[in-house]
């Protein structure tokens, strides 16, 4: 499978990366990143060609999947585009900043009939089905990388992103207005 890496920004952007490039059954073949600069840095790293459009890379035969590692603001834009070119996804959490922004990918890459998962160490290989961990292991517990419970309770940004209920937990232990301002006697 051949594999292209859309965006360095996120922290570990080169870390799957190398596992694109250390798994037997994963190529890398280009970089594309909205900033020239990192973009550049992240293949030359590599030693794969960088481009500053995404369009001309999606549309290369040579591309069979992207990983999305960009700031989540732009991932519904990229994993739409990506999923129109008919290539697989793999993206990093937050799939997208709300929920409405998250089914409508879900449902372009349904639309496109491409796989669309979340990265993880050896993620790549299982799109393809070639993983030979997976035979040792047995059949994956379940399909759906991205159940949607978990999508409902994401409070909406990964820069500083919290879960719902982490949120709530926040909330319960901090002292209320009320018994702040009433002295104890």
């Amino acid at each position: 499978m051949r594999v292209a890496v859309l965006g360095f920004w996120h922290v570990h952007a080169g870390d799957y990366a190398q596992q694109t490039v250390d798994h037997p059954g994963t190529e890398l073949v280009a970089v594309w990143d909205d900033d020239t600069e990192r973009g550049r840095a992240g293949a030359e790293r590599f030693g794969v060609e960088y481009t500053d459009d995404l369009d001309a890379l999606l549309a290369r035969t040579d591309v069979d999947a992207v990983t999305i590692t960009t700031s989540t603001d732009v991932h519904r834009d990229v994993i739409e585009r990506a999923a129109a070119a008919g290539k697989h996804v793999f993206t990093e959490k937050l799939l997208a900043p709300t929920v409405e922004e998250c089914d409508a990918v879900i449902a372009a890459c349904d639309a496109a009939d491409v796989k669309l998962g979340g990265l993880a160490p050896a993620a790549l290989p299982r799109l393809h089905g070639r993983d030979p961990a997976r035979a040792r292991r047995g059949p994956p517990r379940r399909r759906h990388v991205l159940p949607r419970p978990a999508l409902r309770t994401t409070v909406p940004s990964h820069r500083g992103c919290r879960s719902a209920s982490s949120t709530r937990r926040r909330r319960s232990a901090a002292p209320s207005p009320t018994s702040a301002a009433t002295p104890s006697t």
